[in-house]
């Protein structure tokens, strides 16, 4: 199988957890809310989304009527391509970015570093 870069990448970052979801960002920002930023109902985590988010109820049922046309790899990586999944992920690349501008501010750090 030939995967551009980006695309392991990020098959391997859902494969283990890692990437833009709450859960593993909470590793660096202690008190990040972590449920899941579509249902609220459990953490927010791939494997989450992939198997028991009810707000990916039709997400995953049109990924597993694919699976006889195209191999598991790439259903994986569209169905965390879906326009729900990107508003995750921004969601938490914005607030993960907009924490770190106001940590820089309160120290007195322009992001620029020039302070």
């Amino acid at each position: 199988i030939r995967w551009s870069r980006q695309k392991l990448g990020f098959i391997f970052q859902v494969g283990t957890g890692h990437g833009m979801f709450a859960a593993h960002l909470a590793h660096w920002k202690k008190e990040l809310d972590t449920s899941c930023s579509l249902c609220g109902e459990m953490e927010e985590t791939p494997a989450h989304f992939w198997s028991e988010c009810p707000a990916m109820e039709v997400e995953r049922y049109q990924a597993v009527l694919q699976l006889e046309h195209k191999n598991r790899e790439d259903i994986l990586y569209h169905f965390f391509q879906e326009d729900k999944m990107t508003k995750v992920i921004n969601k938490n690349i914005n607030q993960l970015a907009a924490d770190q501008a106001g940590s820089a501010a309160d120290e007195g750090v322009s992001l620029g570093g020039h302070g």
